[in-house]
């Protein structure tokens, strides 16, 4: 009997407050490196950032705008698109900004604010797998990073949280391992070379 685990494929949103690290999480997964798409149409899936392609899978990223408390209408739309994003893809990684989660820690508030406990709700009526992502370990003292954690997975039913620093690459192995868990096997969807690397 053979071993050998499929080949994973499948869509992985970023989604975190506009300060959380996604977009210096996005360079890291993508090998600091952003990749943009060929002419091939994406309808629901227009907010594809890049492809991370290894040995065991394809995680094609995308990318949400940061969510934030929506005064204007601009800002309304933003995220509303943010949340739709949900919907189609198979994984969510929830950035959390641990310099601010471990303040609350620390003061003794709850760790989940309104906006937290918006995107909460999406991710729950979503339905789908979701990754807390404990970023900026590298600036939070270690012993507020544990409390930080079980606050979040008491207040949301996550698959599982990974601690990581996305400016150090610390942990982000972890991460990819977690993604790879909970994709559904299938064959890639994108070859290399329809995606053009550009560097940042």
């Amino acid at each position: 009997m053979s071993d050998v685990s499929p080949f994973k494929t499948g869509f992985v949103a970023l989604i975190g407050k506009p300060n959380a690290g996604k977009s210096t999480l996005m360079n890291k997964l993508l090998g600091s490196k952003l990749a943009i798409t060929s002419a091939k149409p994406q309808t629901t899936r227009n907010r594809i950032a890049g492809v991370h392609t290894d040995d065991r899978m394809q995680a094609i990223l995308v990318d949400t705008p940061g969510i934030h408390e929506a005064w204007t209408e601009l800002n309304k739309v933003m995220v509303k698109m943010a949340v739709s994003a949900l919907n189609d893809v198979d994984v969510i990684c929830w950035l959390g900004d641990m310099t601010e989660l471990a303040k609350r820690i620390e003061k003794g508030r709850a760790v989940l604010d309104v906006i937290d406990d918006q995107i909460a709700q999406s991710m729950v009526a979503a339905g789908k797998p979701v990754i807390f992502v404990a970023n900026k370990i590298d600036v939070v003292p270690n012993p507020l990073v544990l409390p930080v954690i079980e606050a979040v997975t008491k207040a949301l039913p996550v698959a599982a949280a990974v601690p990581l620093s996305a400016l150090t690459g610390d942990g982000v192995d972890g991460l990819l391992k977690e993604i790879h868990a909970h994709l559904p096997a299938g064959p890639p969807l994108y070859p290399e070379d329809e995606w053009t690397q550009v560097s940042e």
